[in-house]
């Protein structure tokens, strides 16, 4: 990561929020996609700054509501911090003006976020109404919403911002949108990867179990009538670290696992083949490098010094978050 790009995000989140509702940051991915995608095609990262800190806003914003969701704490602050956040995404893009960004290109942008907001919102919707009956489609379908479409719409607005062109601008999106695909995927595979203590201290167990994610649906498929049976009984009742370890079990049995960890190898693949459309840059072998990574699920976060100043390293953790 470019620990520079980095550290004006870190110090623009701190001058936006100063009771540190986004310090330390979230893992970066967003704000680096936006200013990757714009330094990539030539664009002023200084100029479009606000836009890249707007989605990491967004990004924070949305997780906060995710908390209410699956444990519904805290939720009369979490729902005003969250709703703040996602009102700054809009209002961090319009001072890309100020910075002498061209009003249409701004407006264009705005475009994508809005229409991104309303997809992701779908996404969610579907993750949490999926069955096992909605099939391959229907997961693909809710991750591209839910979590390649933000992806994407970082790189787009990046390039829109920096005047990319047509066939840049669509190239970026492509690559945004293979790289969500593959994160979602890589995200859903933690709880199955992890070793039995570590499921067992899953303080999300319950939730885990319900929601449905691709080695699930994958293990339905290949499996025998009666571990589809008993699928079907683990996400519909409500269950803790014991029925997960048990739905754990079925899972790797059916090598489920390993089919999904090719699935998100392939988009993966694909989102770095379609940056050849760019110019060849520091910024596309970097953008290419996010997809490389995903294999050890690391993130992209900026450590914050006792003095507020950013050190720039990675985390064990997922990338998608």
């Amino acid at each position: 990561m470019n620990a520079d790009l980095a550290g004006m995000v870190v110090r623009e989140c701190g001058r936006r929020w100063p009771r540190g509702a986004t310090l330390p940051p979230g893992r970066m991915l967003r704000p680096m996609l936006v200013l990757e995608s714009a330094m990539a095609v030539g664009g002023d990262p200084v100029r479009i700054l606000p836009a890249a800190v707007g989605f990491e806003c967004a990004h924070v914003g949305g997780l906060v509501h995710e908390e209410i969701i699956d444990r519904d704490a805290g939720a009369a602050n979490a729902i005003v911090a969250g709703n703040a956040l996602l009102f700054e995404w809009f209002r961090a893009l319009s001072e890309c003006v100020d910075r002498g960004v061209p009003p249409e290109r701004v407006t264009e942008a705005m475009r994508i976020q809005a229409s991104t907001g309303i997809d992701s919102c779908r996404g969610t919707e579907l993750e949490l109404t999926s069955t096992l009956h909605s099939g391959l489609d229907g997961y693909l379908r809710m991750a591209r919403l839910k979590t390649a479409a933000p992806l994407s719409a970082a790189c787009r607005v990046g390039a829109v911002l920096s005047g990319a062109t047509p066939a840049q601008t669509n190239a970026l999106a492509e690559f945004g949108d293979g790289f969500g695909l593959a994160c979602q995927i890589r995200e859903d595979l933690r709880t199955y990867e992890r070793n039995a203590e570590a499921v067992e201290r899953g303080n999300r167990a319950d939730v885990r179990v319900r929601r449905l994610s691709l080695p699930v649906l994958l293990a339905y498929d290949g499996a025998g009538a009666r571990d589809r049976a008993r699928i079907e009984r683990l996400l519909t009742t409500r269950s803790g670290s014991d029925r997960l370890l048990e739905l754990v079990e079925i899972v790797r049995r059916t090598d489920a696992c390993g089919t999904a960890l090719r699935m998100a190898e392939q988009h993966a693949a694909h989102a770095r083949t379609v940056l050849t459309a760019l110019p060849p840059s520091g910024h596309r072998v970097r953008l290419a490098g996010m997809t490389s990574r995903l294999g050890a699920t690391a993130d992209y976060r900026v450590h914050v010094g006792e003095a507020g100043q950013p050190r720039s390293g990675y985390a064990g953790t997922t990338v998608s978050r």
